[in-house]
């Protein structure tokens, strides 16, 4: 059986996640498609609007035949270690297809994403000169990054046009697909990167069409708007039988990360200890630290021209969900969250290959992993923790740890 894969959040599903999954299965020509999607916290540093089984779930009412979980310590992260941590298991899974969307996904665009892809995996000395002397003038990362590509490229006659170079990196998709073949080249795995037209509207854009962005439908749902008219009949009904939609959004951690950062402060328990937090920016936290700011309020106060706001908003859900510097950053274990008859026919044919081990049950982790990963894994386990605590607050409900939640299986 041949197996490709494809990274996600779904957050939440909509319909440009289903062309998505109907396009990787036509491009690919695959007999098994694997999804890796991030748990409970999301990429961009929040909680999940809706939890990893919901979204489990109807990514497998979908099309979908295997959905695993990318590690909170991944998951929550650059753009760099989401990738990476993703291709990871895919390879891991014996995938050989990894099928992305892009705002861009013509071959001349892909050419131009693969060439960029190459050299920042490479990083030659020259194009490291630049990209310093361009952050030395004040420039952004984002800005810095662009003169020093286009300025490389410009010197050794590539092909690369900086037109399309600067339209693509202008585009959040684009410099995603960019940090998967990134990885792919990096972990020399074999794997082969394909691209989908997204249908969507802009990744940023709030208005409300049939393709409404991820960011868009959230919007909706904070301001109390139904979507289920904006949804085909297969994603509604695939969320509506594994249960009620209880969205959670930024804004509901406020109470307990403040909790937490009062006690970190009044401990003096060192806030660069955690992921992503340089010692400046702990102490910019530990100076605008008031205790009565929401946790977009306080994101805000602490943002500056080079820090950006998801980057921020890593280091703020680090701290709440205590991820530290010394996480490893590579996956030795896979999480299953579902799957159905073809995904368990697949696992069943590679399971004695894999090189690290396939976690069905959560009880079963402490028996199976060695003691390098215990942490980790305990890593996500609290992060569900965390996040069934948000629940309970905001809706009076008690959900299941999961330590008594088994993976959806769908025949």
């Amino acid at each position: 059986m041949r197996a490709a894969g494809i990274i996600t959040e779904y957050n939440p599903f909509h319909n440009g996640h289903m062309h998505h999954i109907r396009e990787a299965l036509r491009l690919s020509e695959c007999d098994c498609l694997i999804c890796v999607m991030s748990g409970n916290f999301v990429q961009r540093g929040e909680p999940a609007i809706f939890d990893k089984f919901l979204r489990a779930g109807t990514a497998l009412s979908c099309g979908v035949n295997i959905v695993v979980e990318l590690p909170v310590r991944f998951s929550v992260s650059s753009g760099e270690n989401f990738a990476k941590g993703a291709v990871d298991i895919l390879s891991v899974l014996n995938a050989d297809t990894l099928v992305f969307g892009s705002e861009f996904a013509d071959p001349h665009s892909f050419s131009v994403m693969k060439n960029i892809a190459r050299l920042l995996s490479d990083e030659p000395d020259e194009y490291k000169s630049f990209l310093r002397e361009e952050l030395s003038r004040g420039s952004s990362f984002p800005k810095a990054r662009e003169y020093a590509l286009t300025r490389y490229f410009s010197i050794h006659n590539d092909a690369t046009d900086s037109k399309t170079m600067s339209k693509i990196l202008k585009s959040p998709n684009c410099i995603l697909s960019i940090e998967y073949m990134k990885a792919v080249k990096k972990s020399n795995c074999g794997i082969k990167p394909m691209a989908v037209q997204r249908t969507l509207d802009n990744y940023n854009d709030i208005s409300i069409t049939e393709y409404a962005s991820a960011t868009a439908l959230r919007h909706a749902i904070r301001e109390g708007k139904d979507i289920s008219s904006l949804l085909s009949p297969d994603i509604t009904d695939a969320m509506s039988e594994f249960g009620r939609l209880y969205p959670i959004f930024a804004q509901d951690m406020t109470h307990l990360l403040n909790y937490r950062l009062a006690t970190l402060i009044n401990e003096s328990i060192p806030l660069d200890a955690f992921l992503d937090i340089d010692t400046k920016l702990a102490n910019r936290i530990v100076r605008n630290f008031t205790g009565t700011l929401s946790f977009e309020e306080l994101i805000y106060s602490l943002k500056t021209k080079d820090v950006t706001y998801a980057k921020i908003s890593r280091a703020l859900t680090h701290i709440l969900l205590g991820i530290r510097n010394d996480i490893p950053d590579e996956c030795g274990y896979i999480r299953l969250l579902g799957l159905d008859s073809t995904g368990r026919k697949y696992l069943n044919n590679i399971k004695k290959s894999t090189s690290i081990p396939i976690i069905t049950k959560t009880a079963d982790a402490a028996r199976v992993l060695d003691s390098s990963w215990i942490k980790t894994f305990s890593q996500d386990i609290f992060a569900s923790d965390i996040y069934n605590q948000l629940l309970f607050t905001k809706y009076g409900i008690a959900q299941k740890s999961d330590y008594k939640t088994s993976p959806i299986i769908k025949f």
